[in-house]
């Protein structure tokens, strides 16, 4: 049984990875549908919705009056891992919610790519995000994190200098992450709960400065023990 309690209006780093850490995304319908699921499963409500012709364009059109499981403040999906920050807002909705994610992603990958058995690394992990110092470094950490894809050692110096402007570009031409929930345009409208965020942390000018510190410098060393499934 899991040890942590989940108590609503408080913060979770969630994530998990492929099984042998496989790639749980080969292409990219993958992620779309990964993204679909995000949306259309946090409702507390029950529907059945058929995710093979749902696709982002015509998401909006879905799930209008939604009883929302959770806040989501910051994702990223990673070619063999995800990163979710969700702040629980129903009794269980956490659990709930990512039950459904994780039951309905692997019946889709297994029946895709004619495969059986597990496809994460067991149940989702969790982590309580006990105080907004962390709050604030996990969500410029989770958004940062397809960075390792291309710049192997970015968390230990950061981006050199004179590659700035291509990582940041890089990030914005990601699409698979929330960093363009907060400094571009948005994969799915309304997916990301930024209100909730800045209510805790502070004015987007801060975050951005925060988010420039850690392209520039990399990870404080304080948070540089322990991170989870790094690409």
């Amino acid at each position: 049984m899991r040890k942590l309690r989940f108590i609503n209006d408080q913060f979770y780093h969630v994530y998990n990875r492929g099984v042998e850490r496989r790639n749980i995304f080969m292409q990219e319908r993958d992620y779309i549908r990964f993204l679909c699921a995000l949306y259309l499963f946090n409702d507390a409500n029950s529907h059945d919705y058929d995710l093979s012709i749902i696709n982002l364009r015509g998401l909006a059109s879905y799930g209008k009056e939604r009883k929302s499981l959770v806040d989501i403040i910051h994702w990223a999906l990673m070619p063999n891992h995800f990163h979710l920050i969700l702040r629980q807002k129903a009794e269980g909705g956490i659990s709930a919610f990512m039950q459904k994610i994780g039951t309905g992603f692997s019946m889709y990958f297994n029946k895709k790519y004619e495969r059986t058995g597990r496809l994460f690394e067991g149940s989702f992990k969790a982590k309580f995000i006990d105080r907004d110092e962390y709050l604030s470094h996990l969500s410029v950490y989770i958004p940062l994190n397809p960075l390792g894809l291309r710049w192997k050692q970015w968390k230990e110096y950061g981006v050199p200098t004179k590659e700035l402007d291509t990582a940041k570009n890089y990030l914005r031409t990601y699409r698979w992450s929330s960093f363009n929930d907060y400094f571009g345009k948005s994969i799915i409208p309304n997916l990301v709960a930024k209100k909730t965020f800045f209510e805790v942390t502070g004015s987007n000018k801060q975050y951005k400065r925060l988010m420039d510190e850690y392209l520039t410098r990399g990870i404080p060393i304080e948070y540089t023990e322990n991170l989870p499934y790094e690409a």
